[in-house]
């Protein structure tokens, strides 16, 4: 026999031996109350409560009086205007709506049927919320379906509140013995009598129900069908050209009032607008179409732009849009001042180094929207480290930080031999935190070499040779990023600075030296926090760290017909100036070579537009609306990267006085305010987006009136060479 068979055999034995066992105990308990009373357990079969339950259902009288006046009372209305079944007095549920509705569609699958319904009756759920009450809803009705079966349709909606419902939908069996003995019972009180009073009425309901579903659901196939959705909006050049007919042949805009019973400007949630809720206060009037969603899908609804929170976004987003067309590097470029004047400016300086490069060894992964953001924050216990992150995993720069935080608290005690490991083990731990990162600058060093290398080999051999020796380390990453730290000393360096100095835009130089600054800018952040860690002891005494992620992003406010260069450049010229303005977009059209108004379109329409709130902004306002302390009453935040053009901006503009930040000046249109999360903040953000905008407008008339090409790039990172940035 094998090992298996002889385990199962004893644990059989030895399931049946504790059967007997409990059986004697519970027969013990029951003939002793006063010995059941002194022990803390009770001994029930498997399966008691539920059955326990089934002699409930067994001791059913029947309907309700309550639901019985109710029927009698509001039969005829319900009959002759099905669509008032949902109106007070309160309606009692038709749940065979569900399995009716189920069967209606050939079992198609509770996603499809979610997306049906979500434009419909969703509007204070998410989809992923409605596909689980889908679920609930179709397991329900399976079980009042089985009672209707047996007992006639109408017999589930005259069953009344006497009994709770999950006596039904739950404790009921769907068959078997115990089920044909509750459904004897159920006719012997006089249910299938009760319930054919009312059937006519019930089936009407029914079927008023499932029509409008199936107009819903006719019009989300067919905008499956013809794959109109979001990211394919654009190839509609002319909004009008596709009429609210032209796709939904049977649901017109009064199906959305008729059928929900309100006014579309006047829902309390609103409509899905860009992927996001449209709030009650946007206005939808009947001229121009714009798009809301069912199913996830696009929908033509008409509307027009008003003094809206619409209008507003829309004129956000569109000359940011067209500024990062023409000239993508328009901000200023802001960096940290080198020359604090008193102690407490030097001593705020070297705290605001101290934050941006602990917030760079949170940065783990590549590309320009995954930035990290801290502040330091005092309260009545000690400090707060609050980090805010655009990361997927915030939980996982959490975590990085308290570590790091953890270890740089002993280190005013170590001696220099030993404050140098802790800083070895620090860079060695970011570097392997941040992996992905430094594989991807290893790649754009190597990359950007090999377009020197041939250049270099003729013209500056020793150069060539340094820089050859860093390649040769590219498969040992720790080892090639101690290396590129220690270049930033070296003659070499020098002479790699020359030949930037030589260009005037970004070129295969300036880029080789950033990367080589970002491969040793781990050492570098590592020097520093110890270094601060040393002279602010107090400041690690217990620090606790708190995480803050980024809102996920939103759609942008959809192309209609006001999208367009000339449109959105009349609303910045005046009157008078229109043939200046129409002379201006001849010569930008001359100077760029490429269609403006098609380039426009193309970016406002591309799915990877979707504004998000960049991490500073965010813990900015988080500050403010907490009216958290800052360390050292410095009103800075900390970030991996400097800040775009838009934070920039909004740091301008806020009355929270927060401390200017270096910025890159760069135009990034995926930036949303992160006043839009919070709905009582409306109006602050109103008068914020409207300030910015006003901005927009002037430095995009200025590259208008005076157009250019050869702009020099400022890339987001700083490369940590200079001296400004050592």
């Amino acid at each position: 026999m094998s090992a298996h068979a002889t385990n199962n055999q004893l644990l059989t034995e030895e399931a049946h031996y504790m059967t007997l066992q409990l059986k004697r105990i519970q027969e013990r308990l029951q003939d002793n109350h006063e010995l059941a009373r002194l022990v803390p357990f009770s001994v029930q079969q498997r399966g008691y409560r539920d059955r326990n339950k089934i002699v409930k259902i067994l001791s059913y009288r029947g309907p309700d009086p309550e639901t019985l006046h109710i029927l009698q009372d509001y039969t005829q209305r319900w009959h002759e205007d099905p669509s008032s079944f949902g109106s007070p007095p309160p309606m009692l549920h038709i749940h065979t709506n569900d399995p009716l509705l189920r069967s209606e569609y050939g079992n198609r699958s509770i996603e499809d049927i979610a997306a049906s319904l979500w434009a419909q009756c969703a509007l204070n759920h998410g989809l992923q919320q409605l596909k689980v009450d889908v679920r609930s809803m179709i397991d329900m009705g399976s079980r009042y379906r089985n009672i209707d079966i047996n007992l006639g349709y109408g017999a589930s909606l005259v069953l009344g509140t006497a009994l709770p419902e999950n006596m039904w939908t739950k404790i009921l069996p769907k068959s078997g013995a115990l089920f044909e003995r509750a459904m004897d019972h159920l006719r012997a009180t006089g249910i299938p009598n009760i319930a054919q009073q009312f059937r006519q009425m019930f089936e009407r309901v029914i079927e008023y129900e499932l029509s409008a579903l199936r107009r819903l659901t006719a019009a989300e196939l067919q905008l499956q069908d013809q794959m109109i959705d979001f990211d394919a909006i654009g190839e509609f050049e002319d909004m009008n050209a596709y009429p609210l007919d032209a796709s939904l042949p049977e649901l017109g805009w009064d199906y959305f009032e008729s059928s929900n019973g309100v006014d579309v400007a006047s829902m309390s949630d609103g409509l899905v607008y860009g992927g996001e809720w449209v709030p009650s206060n946007f206005s939808c009037a009947t001229e121009q179409p714009l798009y809301a969603s069912v199913g996830g899908r696009a929908m033509a609804i008409p509307s027009r732009r008003t003094e809206t929170q619409l209008q507003i976004l829309h004129e956000f987003y569109e000359p940011l849009v067209i500024l990062r067309i023409l000239g993508p590097w328009i901000g200023p470029r802001i960096q940290m001042s080198s020359r604090p004047n008193t102690s407490v400016e030097e001593s705020h300086a070297t705290l605001r180094i101290f934050l941006d490069r602990l917030s760079w060894i949170c940065d783990y992964e590549p590309g320009g929207e995954t930035v990290s953001a801290i502040a330091l924050e005092v309260d009545a216990i000690g400090i707060v480290a609050w980090l805010a992150t655009s990361h997927k995993s915030f939980q996982k720069a959490e975590t990085h930080l308290r570590s790091i935080l953890r270890r740089l608290h002993s280190a005013h005690t170590l001696s220099a031999e030993h404050v140098h490991r802790l800083t070895q083990d620090i860079c060695s731990t970011c570097i392997g935190f941040a992996m992905k990162r430094v594989t991807r600058y290893i790649k754009l060093f190597q990359d950007f070499f090999q377009k020197c290398h041939d250049a270099l080999e003729a013209s500056d051999p020793l150069l060539d040779r340094d820089l050859a020796c860093l390649v040769d380390l590219v498969r040992t990453p720790f080892e090639l990023c101690a290396a590129a730290d220690r270049f930033r000393d070296s003659e070499s360096l020098k002479s790699l600075s020359r030949l930037v100095s030589a260009t005037t835009s970004p070129s295969m130089w300036s880029l080789l030296r950033h990367y080589i600054g970002r491969l040793g800018s781990w050492h570098r952040a590592s020097r520093t926090l110890v270094e601060y860690a040393g002279m602010r002891p107090e400041l690690f005494e217990g620090i606790r760290v708190n995480a803050l992620p980024t809102p996920r992003p939103i759609r942008a406010p959809l192309v209609d017909d006001l999208t367009n260069i000339r449109s959105v450049l009349s609303r910045i010229y005046l009157v008078e100036e229109r043939v200046t303005l129409e002379q201006n977009i001849q010569s930008l059209q001359r100077l760029r070579r490429f269609d403006l108004n098609l380039e426009f379109k193309t970016r406002y329409r591309d799915k990877n537009f979707r504004p998000r709130v960049h991490a500073e902004a965010w813990l900015l306002e988080y500050f403010y609306s907490k009216d958290l302390v800052f360390m050292d009453a410095d009103k800075y935040i900390g970030c991996s990267k400097p800040s775009c053009y838009c934070c920039n901006l909004y740091f301008q503009n806020h009355q929270g006085g927060f401390v200017q930040r270096p910025s890159h000046g760069n135009v990034w249109t995926n930036w949303q305010s992160p006043m839009h999360q919070n709905a009582e903040k409306q109006t602050e953000n109103t008068s914020m987006l409207r300030a910015m905008t006003m901005k927009f407008r002037e430095d995009l008339k200025a590259q208008v009136c005076r157009p250019t090409v050869n702009q020099t790039r400022v890339l987001d990172s700083t490369t940590g060479i200079t001296p400004s940035n050592a």
